[in-house]
């Protein structure tokens, strides 16, 4: 059976998504001050391709007047995304699917690919593939500049040291923000490597009906509508994410915001060497 994919109906909900399901400031700046070391240390424009249409990234891009590639299977997904767009720009919008995109005319090599959690929409034989792929679509000393959500062992986590951590964090973020990737991991499929997140919405209102989690806390997820969306999610451990790239490209940097649980979504720099 065909894997769940992204799809049209989150597109049209991505307004309602908070981070890190959508990237913080924090993690797009990561973004933009390599662009802009760039453009300081080599005096040219560099070419960007984007997987996928996320808004915010595009947005950035678009600060420095560049027209960036940008890859998604479905243009209404694209003019979905672009609604959300809060700065002016053009792109150069491919319809087509990233695992093809070799035998695509439009594709050239670049200086930097991006990705905000594309991979983890993928596969695990799929992520293997993209990988590879991208070391190729990159200029040489080109980057890769990935928002990677990523887990640290095969031990679910209990839910129990979750909600006290939230409790007693008084954090100002919600409940679904603070513990996102670590809720995931409750219900993560660990033999398949695979989390639906319509799966992860009808835990959330078990915990709730069961009286572990307030309505505030079962509504920063649900929210996100998630009871309509098939998606399967991809949560590989950090070490397996690492040792695959390392065949293809040379690690650079890893970046953590300063966010609640941003250790399980950092921001990783390969490059091509």
């Amino acid at each position: 059976m065909e894997r769940a994919t992204w799809n049209n109906y989150l597109a049209q909900t991505w307004d309602k998504y908070l981070p890190p399901i959508r990237p913080y400031a924090e993690e797009t700046a990561i973004f933009k001050r390599y662009v802009a070391n760039f453009i300081k240390d080599k005096g040219k424009i560099p070419s960007i391709l984007i997987l996928g249409s996320t808004p915010e990234l595009r947005d950035i891009i678009y600060e420095f007047d560049i027209t960036p590639t940008v890859v998604d299977f479905s243009r209404e997904n694209y003019e979905g995304m672009s609604l959300l767009l809060r700065n002016k720009g053009t792109d150069k919008f491919i319809e087509n699917n990233w695992l093809d995109m070799r035998e695509c005319n439009d594709i050239g090599q670049y200086d930097f690919i991006f990705s905000e959690a594309a991979f983890n929409v993928l596969n695990v034989k799929a992520a293997k593939q993209i990988y590879h792929l991208c070391s190729t679509l990159l200029k040489n000393n080109g980057k890769l500049i990935v928002k990677e959500w990523i887990r640290f062992s095969d031990t679910r986590p209990l839910l129990e040291d979750l909600i006290k951590d939230y409790r007693e964090s008084n954090s100002t973020l919600g409940f679904y923000s603070y513990l996102c990737i670590p809720l995931m991991l409750l219900f993560y499929d660990f033999e398949n490597e695979v989390i639906t997140l319509k799966d992860l919405d009808r835990e959330i209102n078990k915990m709730l009906s069961s009286g572990k989690i307030t309505i505030n806390e079962q509504m920063s997820v649900g929210i996100h509508e998630y009871r309509n969306v098939d998606l399967e999610l991809y949560i590989p451990s950090i070490l397996e994410f690492m040792n695959d790239m390392k065949e293809y490209l040379s690690l650079s940097m890893i970046h953590t915001v300063h966010i609640a649980h941003a250790e399980f979504h950092p921001i990783f720099v390969y490059e091509r060497r």
